[in-house]
């Protein structure tokens, strides 16, 4: 009887150690995962940040070396450049969709820019690079919620109390309606408007 037991006993640990390692497998594997999908989010922000030299260079045309959207530009880009970390590269997007959103808005009423052909490409590389932006940051963020929600089920929460796994909190939102640099706007609500063919607010 004594052994019978005690060969329960050994069957119940062997399957809880798998069990755990299980766990730490599938924890590992959704942790690398937010790694990987912040890698897409990185590249498609170099992507757009790539256009930025374009798009100053055809602001100077219509509108001058002094003024303030293409100071908000050349800001942006060099925000981006010298960004590092998440956080900081992060921020810097948030700059960049500030004064991309006012080169749009210049657009508006600069009849020589809109007219631009070069702005014309330009305007249109910047939305689908925008679009790309949001879907990696959208695959980024689940990732996140997803490893998140992991942590909290048991027995994962044993096995990551157990190997360390702890809780990613660097979302990527994005904050409507603030203020980066010299240019204030929402790129996201502009473009909209500019697809719909609605005017600017």
């Amino acid at each position: 009887m004594t052994k019978a037991i005690f060969a329960i006993l050994i069957l119940i640990l062997v399957a809880f150690v798998g069990i755990i390692l299980l766990d730490r497998s599938e924890l590992a594997r959704k942790r690398s995962a937010i790694d990987t999908c912040w890698n897409g989010v990185d590249q498609a922000m170099r992507a757009r940040a790539a256009i930025l030299p374009k798009a100053i260079e055809t602001a100077i045309e219509s509108l001058g070396q002094n003024a303030d959207v293409v100071r908000g530009l050349n800001g942006a880009y060099s925000a981006f450049a010298k960004s590092a970390t998440r956080q900081q590269k992060m921020e810097a997007n948030g700059k960049m969709d500030s004064a991309i959103a006012g080169l749009l808005s210049a657009s508006r009423i600069n009849a020589a820019l809109a007219r631009d052909r070069n702005f014309v490409r330009i305007k249109d590389e910047f939305t689908r690079a925008e679009d790309e932006v949001s879907s990696e940051r959208s695959n980024y963020n689940e990732a996140i919620k997803s490893y998140n929600i992991s942590l909290e089920l048991f027995p994962k929460n044993l096995c990551a109390s157990l190997f360390r796994y702890v809780r990613v909190e660097d979302y990527f939102t994005i904050e409507e309606g603030s203020k980066h640099g010299t240019v204030e706007g929402d790129w996201r609500k502009l473009v909209q408007q500019e697809r719909n063919g609605e005017p600017a607010e």
